[in-house]
């Protein structure tokens, strides 16, 4: 059932191009603003977002799983992944960039344009982990309460980063862990994907990193497997064709990186660890 759930949610990642109508019909964007505007202290108040919605879905996958042969059980794990996806983030950066691309003259310095390619690169990477990598995991561990606590300490820790940066420290560590060990199931698979040696080789040297933010590794191991941005030459020309190649490779990388993430599923699902 598990393996079934995560095929539904990565063909639903991989097709569905409008909003996510799960984030639309549950409020729990509403709810972490509610707790937020409360007098609780900021601990308390992280405590109190995760911890009653997580309660709530506890309960009610303990009361339902057998419900019409675990039917009941499966909607409620794909609505539950559903919500902690953002749907397609990269393949409209993509887009954006290659446009961006386009617009690029003579007259455009050099090293903006080399800076903000770097920029797009490292956030799309992120962004595209982040989007679907961490809840794979948590919902083969977990199950549907493992990604709730996820999703719930990323939007909690978001809405904080954005007004008190102070108040976001035990959501920031929560999430940090939460996304340091997918971070190198997913440097792992592209090493697999790209230039085998060279990744495994920055993949072993910060397998056990524990300073260097999450973005920054999958921004290093995916740049590693496809040999990203090495140089982007001397004129704006000799960029923007390096540029577009990256471009291209990045988006190949991590489509296939998704589908990576369901094989280690299925393995996961064969051998009986789920």
């Amino acid at each position: 059932m598990k393996f079934l759930a995560i095929l539904i949610v990565v063909l639903f990642y991989r097709h569905w191009t409008g909003v996510n109508p799960v984030r639309e019909f549950i409020p729990l964007s509403s709810y972490l603003s509610w707790i937020r505007r409360s007098d609780l202290t900021r601990g308390v108040q992280y405590v109190v977002s995760v911890g009653l919605p997580a309660l709530l879905l506890w309960l009610i996958v303990v009361f339902t799983r057998d419900w019409f042969a675990g039917l009941i059980w499966l909607l409620i794990c794909v609505l539950v992944l559903l919500y902690a996806i953002e749907k397609v983030v990269e393949r409209t950066a993509f887009d954006r960039q290659e446009n961006w691309l386009r617009t690029i003259g003579e007259e455009d310095q050099l090293s903006s344009v080399v800076q903000y390619q770097k920029d797009f690169q490292s956030r799309v990477v992120y962004e595209s982990f982040q989007n679907l990598h961490p809840p794979l995991l948590w919902f083969l561990i977990l199950g549907p309460v493992g990604v709730l606590v996820y999703v719930v300490s990323r939007d909690y820790q978001a809405q904080f980063d954005e007004e008190d940066e102070k108040g976001s420290g035990l959501a920031a560590t929560i999430v940090f862990w939460m996304e340091w060990i997918p971070a190198r199931i997913t440097g792992f698979i592209y090493a697999l994907l790209g230039d085998f040696g060279r990744c495994f080789g920055e993949w072993l040297r910060w397998f056990a990193d524990t300073s260097a933010e999450v973005g920054a590794t999958l921004e290093l191991w995916a740049e590693s497997a496809m040999r990203i941005g090495d140089t982007y030459g001397e004129d704006v020309e000799s960029f923007k064709r390096r540029a577009a190649e990256d471009i291209r490779e990045m988006r190949l990388l991590l489509d296939r990186s998704v589908w990576g993430w369901v094989g280690l599923a299925a393995i996961v699902t064969v051998m009986g660890w789920s």
